[in-house]
């Protein structure tokens, strides 16, 4: 019988799954375990087992191990109908809901849309007009008439009061309905008497304009108002027209107003419905929208907000801007909030990091200059006391004038010499103030090497020496840094301890070592603590002066007068100038307080010449 036959009427090579024993003649096989078994084990009558021969591979037939796991997995089966169900119903329910949130997100966006279009129109509609409070109404039936007359009281209030000249009011027209005269109980009277009526209070007014350019010229000059002497205009308040959005909008930016007022910050007012700012930064709004910059305290790049601090006060007064392609090298700004950087001022560091093309070389190399010095190496200065040596003794020193003639004359011959530098002349070269010897002659080192490489002849010579090159730059550029550093920290602690009023720019220049060469301002005070013009000053202090000169009487002409200076001329001339003694004199107490240096001479002792000095290498020094 062939293996894939699924009923056997003749001996088989497989064991019933019953009774263990081979199949030989009649035997079934299960169509889930591919198990052959008896017919008698199976308990399969004849009839079936007919049934199953004739219909072959279009049935199937299962063993009773495998019928019992069918009836299980038919129950198992019959849960995963119905949950199948339960799933398919759910997802039509979902899919429903979702095609109702379409909907819904659908009508949302088309009322959003026509909300939008609807305050878009109404704020253009309302775009040129203002809102007058508490002008008075004219009295009057006839609406032509008191349309006229309320007219020509808004063109008095612009021109006259608010001042702005020539302003085209379209039309005006008074908002709600007329309000009625509201009757108060007289005081003190009884309450028979008829009572006062008092006039309603004026409805707002609304003024149509011929542009909006004109309505924001008129609310800008408003603080006008406050200055007016009209008893018409003393309670007017003028504003712009509004839609129900931009009132609530309004409201939002005044509580923010109010909030960030109580914060201690300062100069705040909310400009054209936009935002709460100052005059200043009105001004930088305007500067940025007509020439397109970026304001980087706002970009992400931007680390902290308050750029001022001043107690519980902060502000964001002080703004980097950029315009778009500055703005493409800007890699970080970090605001110093904790001035942990720097604490000199009020106004907090500002750093901001660029990432900036290499700078082509400048090739222009200037002019060369030449400057003399003196050399002061061993050599050179043994020649030099050998050419001065020489050069007394041959030479007859008459006076001190030829002494120095002959050192300056051997230094210049023997110690002087020339070096070329090229330089711009119109650029005064000012030394660092953190350049030391040391940065000098690592300087020299590095440009010796790069001479030496330029000169190489070898590939392999002008390899080492670029390398030797480029260490010895970098160990220059380390030196120099340091320098700089220690050199800023030691400024610091210099202003931070000696004068914390100066202004900050001039720590700044300090820092840099660029410190300007101006005189210092020099303000005069008196002892009352008051500040003086210099006319001023100058008067004060001659009255003083004179004041204390005039205490004592002034005798000074009893002992110095012309005749006394002639006659001491006289004297001085008469005496032999071969031989003079100094004596003290005494004078008069008045003269003596004025020229108590003065002393009288007379012949006596003879002058000697100088002696030729004896110079050794220690006392000499070029000039």
């Amino acid at each position: 019988m062939a293996d894939d036959k699924k009923v056997s009427d003749t001996e088989t090579n497989a064991d019933c799954g019953v009774c263990d024993r081979p199949v030989r003649k009649i035997g079934v096989l299960c169509g889930l375990c591919e198990g052959w078994f008896h017919v008698g084990c199976e308990k399969l009558s004849k009839d079936d087992y007919e049934k199953l021969t004739e219909l072959g591979d279009k049935s199937h037939w299962f063993c009773k191990t495998c019928r019992s796991k069918f009836k299980g997995m038919k129950k198992e089966i019959q849960v995963l109908r119905e949950d199948n169900k339960a799933l398919k119903n759910r997802l039509e329910a979902v899919e429903k809901r979702m095609d109702d949130l379409q909907n819904d997100i659908v009508r949302d966006i088309k009322e959003k849309v026509i909300e939008e279009i609807r305050e878009d129109e109404e704020q253009e509609r309302r775009k040129s007009n203002l809102v007058i409070y508490n002008l008075p109404e004219p009295e009057g039936t006839n609406a032509e008439e008191v349309g006229d007359i309320e007219e020509a009281v808004c063109q008095q209030l612009f021109e006259q009061e608010i001042k702005v000249q020539e302003v085209a009011v379209v039309s005006v027209k008074r908002l709600g309905k007329p309000r009625e005269r509201e009757v108060r109980p007289r005081p003190n009277a009884n309450a028979a008497e008829p009572g006062v009526a008092d006039k309603p209070k004026p409805r707002p007014l609304l003024v149509k304009l011929i542009d909006a350019k004109t309505k924001w010229t008129i609310l800008k000059n408003c603080k006008n108002l406050k200055y007016t002497q009209n008893d018409i205009f003393k309670y007017v308040s003028v504003t712009p027209d509004m839609t129900y959005k931009q009132r609530q909008e309004d409201k939002r930016l005044r509580d923010e107003l109010r909030r960030r007022k109580g914060m201690g910050e300062t100069n705040l007012y909310i400009s054209k419905g936009d935002q709460a700012i100052n005059e200043n930064g009105r001004m930088v709004l305007e500067m940025m929208e007509e020439n397109d910059l970026i304001r980087i305290n706002d970009t992400p790049m931007c680390n902290g907000t308050y750029a001022w601090s001043r107690g519980n006060q902060r502000s964001a007064i002080d703004l980097i801007l950029a315009n778009r392609e500055a703005y493409n090298y800007v890699q970080e700004m970090f605001i110093d909030e904790q001035k942990e950087l720097y604490d000199l001022s009020d106004h907090n560091l500002i750093k901001l990091k660029l990432k900036l093309n290499e700078r082509k070389p400048n090739f222009n190399k200037g002019k060369l200059i030449q400057k003399d010095f003196y050399k002061t190496d061993k050599d050179s200065m043994d020649k030099y006391v050998d050419e001065l040596r020489q050069n007394l003794e041959r030479a007859e020193i008459a006076d001190l004038s030829q002494l120095n003639m002959t050192i300056t004359n051997c230094a210049n011959k023997t110690l002087k010499s020339t070096y070329q530098k090229r330089t711009d002349p119109k650029v005064e070269i000012k030394e660092k103030p953190w350049m030391n010897g040391q940065i000098r002659r690592e300087i020299k080192k590095r440009r010796e090497l790069n001479r030496r490489k330029r000169k190489a002849q070898s590939e392999e010579d002008k390899n080492n020496l670029h390398n030797a090159f480029l260490a010895q730059k970098k160990k220059t550029q380390q030196m120099i840094k340091r320098e700089i550093t220690e050199y800023e920290k030691k400024v610091t602690m210099q202003i931070k301890s000696k004068n914390m009023s100066k202004n900050m720019w001039e720590h700044i220049h300090k820092l840099m070592g660029t410190e300007e060469n101006k005189e210092e301002a020099f303000s005069r005070w008196n002892e009352g603590g008051h500040k003086l013009q210099e006319d001023e000053a100058v008067k004060q202090l001659a009255e003083f002066w004179t004041g204390i000169y005039q205490k004592h009487l002034n005798r000074v002409d009893e002992a110095w007068n012309l005749d006394m200076r002639q006659d001491y001329l006289d004297k001085y001339y008469d005496t032999p100038t071969d031989n003079i003694i100094i004596h003290e004199h005494t004078y008069h107490e008045v003269l003596r307080e004025h020229l108590d240096m003065v002393f009288e001479m007379t012949s006596g002792k003879e002058i000697q010449s100088m002696p030729m000095p004896e110079l050794t290498e220690s006392m000499v020094t070029p000039t």
